[in-house]
Formats: C-alpha cells, sequence, structure tokens
C-alpha cells in the first residue's frame, strides 16, 4: 500500500476505495486475500489486538461474501515472532495458521505464536545429549535439527537414486513422506536399490522403501504416504501438491517435465537428480550426474535446457502412440541403461546435501551442481550459473496453482477433472 491508501483515525488504517480496489483484483485474478500488518516491540509473543478483533468482526464477513469461493487470512508480524488465523464460510470460526515457510534461497519456518507450545513435536528435535540427532544438531543447531523433523518431503522414483535419497533424508531426521513410485522391484533392482533385500523381488518399491524408514526411523515418529502408481495418476498429482520440498529422481524427461512444472506452479523448492553412464565394449566413455535446484526465487529446468521435449513427448505418449512412432522411425527403441551404486549414491549425497543447506540454513543452495566421474584433470564437482530465461513458459506460470492445470498431463485411463 502507498500512502494515498492509508488514512489515519485513532490509527492506521487502509482506504475503503483501497479495499474495493484490491479485492476488485483478487475476484479477477481467481485470488485469496490474506492482510498482513506489523506489532513492532512485541518480543516472542505478537499476537492480533483488541483492536484487530473487533474490526474482524466487521470486515471478515464481507470478504467471505465478496470473495465466497476463496479463504480470507490475517497475519500480524512483531519482531521476533508471527501470528495468523484463517476464515473458511464453511468454518463459523477462525482458524490458527501452524505455520508459516519462507522459501528463498533458504527455507525459513515460522512458528505461529497461537500455535506454538511445548507439546510441538517441532520444537523438541531428536536430540539430548545422548538422542540419536545429538551430534548433528552440533553441526546445524536445535533450529535447523526442528526444521528438518518438520518438513514434509515427496521423492518420486524410488530406483537407483531414490532410494538413497530416502535412505539419507530418514538418517537426517525428516519425518514425514510422500513416496511415488509405480514399479515393483526386479532382481536388476539389487544392485542399485539400496535398503532392498533379495525377498523383496515383486514387491513394490513405495512398500520396500517406506517399511524400511519406518523401521530405521521408529514407526511411531514417522509419517509415510505410499502412492504405489505411476506419476500420471492424478492421485499422485494431488499428494506432491502438498509437500514442502519435492525430489524428482526420475530416468525420463517426460517426468521432469511434469515435476518442474508442478514446482513451479505450487512454488515448491525442486530437487532435480539425474545421472548417465555411457559404456560399451572399450569401457566407460562417459559418466556423472547432476543436481538442479529449482527454487520459487530462480531458474527452472526449461531455463537450464535440461528437458529435452522431444524425449519428453515419448515418454508421455500412450503405448499404442509410441509404437507407431517407433515403426515410422520417429522415437528409438527403449534399452536399459548402465547403472552402478556408488554413482547413485555420489549424486544422491550432493542432493541431499543442498537439501541440507536449504533446510538447516548453513549456507544458501547451489541451484546447479555437475559431477564427471571421468574427470582427471580438474575437480570432478563443479558447480554451474543458470540465467532465468524472460520467455521460459514454467517460469510464467509460478505460483499459478491449479489453474496450470497439471492433470492435463494424467494418463488416459485417469485423465482427471479440469478446475475451473
Amino acid at each position: 500500500m502507498t500512502d494515498v491508501e492509508v488514512e489515519f483515525d485513532d490509527g492506521f488504517r487502509v482506504t475503503v476505495k483501497a479495499l474495493v480496489e484490491v479485492t476488485n483484483k483478487a475476484r479477477k485474478q481467481g485470488m485469496a486475500l490474506v492482510e498482513v500488518h506489523c506489532h513492532p516491540f512485541s518480543g516472542t509473543q505478537a499476537t492480533f489486538s483488541s483492536t484487530d478483533r473487533a474490526g474482524f468482526g466487521e470486515f471478515v464477513p464481507y470478504i467471505l461474501n465478496d470473495l465466497p469461493d476463496r479463504p480470507y487470512g490475517a497475519l500480524v508480524l512483531g519482531d521476533q515472532s508471527v501470528d495468523g488465523v484463517l476464515w473458511e464460510r464453511s468454518v463459523n470460526y477462525p482458524q490458527p495458521i501452524e505455520e508459516i515457510l519462507v522459501e528463498g534461497k533458504n527455507l525459513n519456518r515460522l512458528s505461529i505464536t497461537s500455535k506454538s507450545t511445548n507439546n510441538d513435536r517441532r520444537s523438541r528435535p531428536e536430540g539430548g545429549p545422548r538422542g540419536r540427532t545429538s551430534r548433528q544438531i552440533l553441526a546445524i543447531g536445535l533450529a535447523g535439527q526442528a526444521n528438518l523433523e518438520g518438513v514434509k518431503v515427496g521423492i518420486v522414483g524410488l530406483g537407483g537414486l531414490g532410494s538413497h535419497v530416502a535412505q539419507q533424508l530418514t538418517y537426517l531426521g525428516v519425518r514425514q513422506f510422500v513416496l511415488v513410485d509405480g514399479d515393483r522391484v526386479d532382481p536388476t533392482s539389487l544392485n542399485r536399490m539400496v535398503m532392498t533385500e533379495p525377498r523383496d523381488v515383486g514387491r513394490m518399491k513405495v512398500d520396500v522403501i517406506g517399511e524400511q524408514i519406518e523401521r530405521v526411523a521408529g514407526r511411531k515418529n514417522v509419517s509415510v504416504e505410499r502412492l504405489a502408481t505411476d506419476l500420471r495418476d492424478t492421485s499422485a498429482l494431488n499428494a506432491i501438491k502438498h509437500v514442502d520440498v519435492l525430489f524428482g529422481c526420475v530416468d525420463n524427461d517426460g517426468a521432469r517435465l511434469m515435476l518442474n512444472e508442478l514446482a513451479c506452479a505450487y512454488l515448491i523448492p525442486y530437487f532435480d537428480l539425474a545421472v548417465g553412464l555411457l559404456s560399451d565394449n572399450n569401457g566407460i566413455g562417459e559418466a556423472g550426474g547432476r543436481v538442479a535446484v529449482v527454487l520459487p526465487t530462480g531458474p527452472c529446468l526449461l531455463c537450464a535446457r535440461e528437458v529435452d521435449f522431444s524425449q519428453a513427448s515419448d515418454d508421455l505418449a500412450s503405448h499404442e502412440d509410441l509404437m507407431r512412432r517407433r515403426l515410422q522411425g520417429y522415437a528409438g527403441p527403449a534399452f536399459p541403461s548402465p547403472s552402478v551404486v556408488s554413482l547413485n549414491g555420489v549424486i544422491a549425497s550432493i542432493g541431499t546435501q543442498e537439501f541440507l543447506a536449504f533446510v538447516s540454513k548453513i549456507r544458501p543452495v547451489r541451484t546447479f551442481t555437475v559431477y564427471d566421474m571421468m574427470e582427471h584433470e580438474r575437480s570432478p564437482v563443479v558447480s554451474r550459473l543458470v540465467a532465468a530465461d524472460p520467455d521460459c513458459l514454467a517460469c510464467a506460470s509460478k505460483g499459478t496453482g491449479d489453474k496450470t492445470w497439471i492433470e492435463r498431463y494424467a494418463s488416459p485411463k485417469n485423465p482427471g477433472t479440469r478446475q475451473s
């Protein structure tokens, strides 16, 4: 708001004209409203004043009636704390907001004053002088550990990369998971998919990894949502819309294209991991991988030219269309790729380390890291600078949420319903 949009009458308040303009804009753009104001010098207990609450009685019914299909929120910011509530037409009372995530080069988790209690699990990391995370807390601090234990992480793809990521996140202290993979463990999985055993052959990967997470963390201490389905199933798409951080450990550009677009639309930090290994009768020619981090404030995979649209088109085609393309010479045959557990582990570790930096704030995240396993002349790990593309279609959809209609990628068997 500018000075001309604020008036003084026993306190500062927004003019009626400004309120009408902003509600009209919200209605046209399909957006909800959140009121934010400050209470300086409030210390660690910022909360709404009696004047604030009296104003809600008149203003909230007006907003809910004017924007009937959207919630209305209010925040009050103190110098060391924040408080917030949310109203919906279907509920007759304000609901406290549990927390706020601020996502930039690092993740900041703000606890809400009215929800801060000694019983909040996030305020009690698994530390203590002899706790399982006590030595890790010496490195990242109590706040960093609390962030790890409070963040909800989605992992799409639980093969050679995803299984490593799930294992490391569990040991770091992540306690909320959404796992997506429609494949079963087969005999070729056992050389690269950690946390699996020969007796797991034939079982769904999400069940094997989910059980291992529960075994390591303790079933009562962890939440694992298992989706034994393809990413293009609407149940999978809907689930990962609600994670705090997303890992893509996929082996095709079709899934990579979808995840990148979803992350942009819903402003979800996205860690995309990729591994490549080329070999022939003369041995390994090229081997390595990269970790790309797509932040709400930064460039995406399309900006980095990390998606092959021709390959993505093949990946997203129906089985019948793909067979037709191959017969016509427009799509290459599918061959299994070489895979080595140690290379997968290196890339998974780099990705997990960037996640740790992002969540615990030990340093700013590196948004693009490349590893060359065959490099002997210089450092095998380098950071690459990626500039945002002003014409990028995915970046243009940032923050648009359901308007992006990510369900258009859903498989023909489960096409989804367009949201109005």
